[in-house]
């Protein structure tokens, strides 16, 4: 036998399908090489620039080369720690700070270290499914209904618990794909709930910051015992290619800790050395300030016309508290897509691509029902500096125009699509 016929590939591996959002970003390609006018609205990628004093501490340490720590820069995990203190009123130190290459990875090595099973709330985000799948861990689905905001009850994470095990919560808040947030009195049920079946949590916040609806709390506030905080720069920040993610763990876990550090040093080594110097500005309390202020108006002028836009329509969404999403159901153009052999989120994103021009990520790729005709919408093609230049000369929200002006590709994406359900 020769060395391909010898090399075989891990069957888990093997049986997954390609990242949901490369997919659609492929079939973007393809379209626009054919000379096809693309929106693109399948990406969930910070439109805006990173914030100019952290872009500058990034070149003024783009020469500091030595490997760093496995743990993280001893400054930068003091940062992360003051900021949660300084910033959000919570009770953390330095000791608890894990620093990764991407919250992403953190994500993963945390399911190759512990064996449990994981609680999800559908709709989610595409990846913590498929994480979990490679390591064979059992999976419980929470579907979530629209009714409520396409959030977990206490009475449902009550249900969903497995005695005699370990059972991993992933909470998002501000969610992706939905853009909703829980209430603080809602965290503080799922809390008691966690507390009451020894829940572990991983309160995932990377959106916590793009923040312009509910007030955001953080579980971590009522479990503490029982919560790792993830986060990192790639959301708030718009530096998602920096790759630096934070894990914020409990002090009970620190044997959960010290075996992802132990992962970390026979894989990844350290996170790049310039990246986490520049994150101790970007993690100083008070930075960016002004940023998030222009940011999250932006935000929310695109989400109330969207919403309403969407509305109109007949297209069933909640407007956005957070981040950069719509989570968009067709269910009232069944019938009429049936006619055309559409039945799944994935006929229905393909139909909408071919038709009007704009891809969406099917509601399937978010652990929806492959029947619901759902899907999700990311609102981040548009020039986001100029947007925030003009953001920072307004005072109070912004005007009706304003998307047209500064957005105009995510306004024609948005009214393409309620175009598109009228001509059904």
């Amino acid at each position: 036998m020769t060395v391909a016929e010898y090399a075989k590939i891990n069957p888990v591996i093997e049986a997954m399908s390609k990242s949901a959002t490369l997919k659609t970003n492929e079939r973007c390609a393809e379209l626009k090489a054919e000379g096809k006018k693309i929106y693109n609205l399948g990406l969930g990628q910070s439109p805006f620039p990173v914030p100019e004093e952290i872009a500058f501490a990034l070149r003024h340490n783009a020469h500091k080369k030595s490997y760093l720590p496995c743990r993280g820069l001893s400054d930068l995990r003091d940062r992360v720690a003051d900021f949660y203190k300084y910033e959000h009123d919570l009770g953390v130190d330095a000791n608890q700070v894990l620093i990764g290459t991407g919250s992403k990875v953190l994500l993963f090595m945390l399911q190759m270290v512990l064996n449990a099973n994981v609680i999800l709330s559908s709709p989610c985000w595409v990846s913590y499914a498929p994480q979990a799948k490679l390591f064979g861990r059992n999976i419980k689905v929470i579907h979530t209904a629209y009714s409520n905001g396409w959030k977990i009850t206490a009475e449902e994470l009550d249900d969903a618990c497995v005695g005699g095990r370990l059972n991993l919560l992933i909470l998002n808040s501000p969610s992706n794909p939905t853009s909703q947030m829980h209430s603080p009195d809602e965290i503080r049920e799922l809390a008691k709930v966690a507390k009451r079946n020894d829940l572990l949590v991983v309160s995932d916040e990377i959106y916590s910051r793009l923040n312009y609806g509910e007030e955001h709390d953080s579980l971590y506030r009522y479990y503490p015992e029982g919560t790792i905080i993830s986060s990192g720069l790639s959301k708030w920040c718009g530096a998602g290619g920096w790759r630096l993610g934070t894990f914020v763990f409990p002090k009970e876990l620190r044997r959960v800790q010290d075996a992802m550090v132990k992962l970390t040093s026979e894989s990844m080594s350290s996170t790049c050395s310039p990246v986490q110097h520049a994150a101790t500005t970007a993690f100083s309390v008070g930075v960016g300030k002004q940023y998030l202020k222009n940011a999250n108006k932006v935000l929310s002028s695109i989400a109330e016309f969207g919403a309403a836009a969407f509305s109109a329509a007949g297209i069933k969404t909640l407007q956005p508290q957070g981040g950069f999403y719509f989570f968009v159901n067709f269910e009232k153009f069944a019938d009429k897509l049936a006619g055309y052999g559409v039945t799944t989120s994935e006929g229905l994103c393909e139909k909408l691509l071919m038709d009007a021009g704009v891809a969406l990520l099917p509601g399937s790729d978010c652990m929806r029902q492959p029947g619901e005709l759902s899907a999700r919408l990311a609102f981040v093609n548009f020039d986001g500096e100029a947007a925030l230049r003009y953001a920072d000369d307004i005072q109070g929200p912004l005007n009706s125009e304003f998307t047209q002006r500064f957005c105009p590709a995510t306004h024609e994406a948005i009214e393409a699509i309620c175009d598109w359900t009228e001509k059904l």
